[in-house]
C-alpha cells in the first residue's frame, strides 16, 4: 500500500510497481526526494528513469502502451491518470478496471487513464525481450 502522499512525494507508482511484482514496498530502491528548483515535469522524468533502471535490474523492463491497451487481455500493467486528490495517481489495471488502487481505501482514477506501463521480461544474455 501507498504510505507517503501529496504531489512530488506520493510513491503510488512505487506501491504499483511491489504489488504487481509480489514484493514489499520496502524492497524498492526509493527515489531521491525532488530536488529544489526543479520542475515537475523534469522530477517527473528523473522519476521515471530511477525506476526503469532499477526495474531492468530485476529482469523487467518497463514498456509504453500506445493506444487502447483491450487488445492485452488479463495483462496486469499500471495505469496512470487523474486521482480523486486532483493530483497524478497510478493504479493497477487489467481488462480495463482498476484491480488495485495503493491508497488505503481508494477508488482508483478519475475518469479514463492517461496513460499505460506493463512489465515485460528481459533476457540480459541475449538483450531481448522474452517472449510467451
Amino acid at each position: 500500500m501507498q504510505t507517503t502522499f501529496g504531489k512530488g512525494n506520493g510513491n503510488c507508482y512505487t506501491a504499483c510497481l511491489a504489488s504487481i511484482l509480489e514484493i514489499p514496498l520496502e524492497d524498492i530502491e526509493p527515489f531521491p526526494s525532488q530536488r529544489l528548483n526543479e520542475s515537475d515535469q523534469m522530477a517527473g522524468l528523473r522519476q521515471h528513469q530511477h525506476y526503469k533502471r532499477w526495474v531492468r535490474s530485476k529482469g523487467f523492463v518497463l514498456s509504453n502502451i500506445a493506444g487502447d491497451p483491450s487488445a492485452l487481455d488479463g495483462v496486469i500493467m499500471i495505469a496512470g491518470g487523474m486521482g480523486p486528490r486532483g493530483i497524478s495517481h497510478a493504479v493497477v489495471w487489467r481488462n480495463g478496471e482498476c484491480i488495485h488502487d495503493p491508497i488505503p481505501g481508494g477508488t482508483g482514477l478519475v475518469g479514463e487513464p492517461e496513460e499505460y506501463e506493463i512489465l515485460v521480461p528481459f533476457d540480459p544474455v541475449n538483450r531481448r525481450t522474452q517472449h510467451g
